[in-house]
């Protein structure tokens, strides 16, 4: 069946997985809204919509964005580092510490 190196392999790479996925997630946000702003300042270019509606618009889209995009990376080093913990301290025969609820 499985030992516990099996286990601990799938796990560790279910959390390499996980990371991944939440990385591209924040640079595709990234990208999004630098399509967003570039889109909004050939509007502004072309007459199509005012200077005021541009600035607002685009701050606070890359406001939010920025701020998704750092909490996405923030949450996926988090979970990738308590990974590699656990398998390192599991390696060597420490007890584990459960882990704490990532918000």
């Amino acid at each position: 069946m499985y030992n516990d190196n099996d286990i601990s392999k799938q796990w560790y790479q279910e959390r390499a997985r996980e990371t991944k996925a939440s990385f591209n997630l924040a640079i595709t946000l990234a990208a999004t809204t630098a399509v967003f702003c570039f889109v909004a300042a050939s509007s502004l270019v072309l007459g199509n919509v005012s200077a005021t509606a541009v600035t607002t618009a685009a701050g606070i889209v890359s406001g939010v964005a920025t701020r998704r995009t750092f909490k996405l990376y923030e949450q996926a080093s988090q979970s990738f580092d308590e990974a590699v913990k656990v398998l390192l301290d599991d390696s060597m025969g420490v007890v584990q510490q459960p882990f704490k609820k990532i918000k």
